[in-house]
């Protein structure tokens, strides 16, 4: 397209998005593999990184899905047209159906097809500069199935979440963000 035209096309509006994006995207590790840049950390700070046992968390249970499912707020569906609506009406024997899902794909199946994609949403970040990628935030929205599992398995890692809690970090944590920095710092 000519400089300055508009795309319509989500397929076009895609392809200029992951083009002007992938400098970003690719980090700064040039010719370096992750797994190269990885090791060259862990040799370099690994002495400064705490080492913990692992984490083990407990087979999703139905009854916690139920819980999750009635205390969701209502928000856009992903690709898959499933509404958490839709979820909210399943009997329990579906809900059971769904943990059972979840095990196996924790267990090392793969997530159904449909759960795979998301949506793109793009949110102006400058509204003087609309014809610059780079000036949007892509919000990907996944799909309600697998939205229900991420915040299910994030309520289950919050005490361990809380453990490794640091005063210097101000994200990554429910109730704690910028404005929390903000202000200690300002005080």
């Amino acid at each position: 397209k000519p400089p300055g035209s508009l795309a319509t096309n989500p397929k076009e509006v895609d392809e200029i998005t992951i083009r002007r994006w992938h400098n970003i995207y690719k980090g700064n590790l040039g010719t370096t593999t992750n797994i190269e840049h990885i090791t060259n950390f862990h040799r370099k700070h690994g002495h400064n990184i705490t080492h913990h046992r692992p984490y083990k968390l407990n087979p999703i249970r139905t009854t916690e899905l139920i819980e999750r499912i009635r205390t969701m707020n209502v928000t856009a569906n992903g690709l898959d047209a499933v509404y958490i609506q839709d979820l909210k009406i399943l009997p329990p024997s579906a809900i059971a159906w769904l943990a059972s899902m979840y095990q196996r794909i924790e267990a090392g199946a793969n997530w159904p097809a449909p759960t795979t994609v998301a949506k793109a949403a793009y949110l102006s970040k400058d509204n003087t500069k609309t014809t610059d990628p780079l000036q949007y935030r892509v919000l990907a929205i996944m799909s309600v199935p697998y939205r229900l599992w991420a915040t299910t398995r994030l309520q289950a890692l919050d005490l361990w979440i809380k453990k490794h809690q640091l005063d210097e970090i101000y994200a990554g944590m429910l109730g704690i963000g910028a404005d929390e920095g903000w202000y200690t710092t300002a005080w």
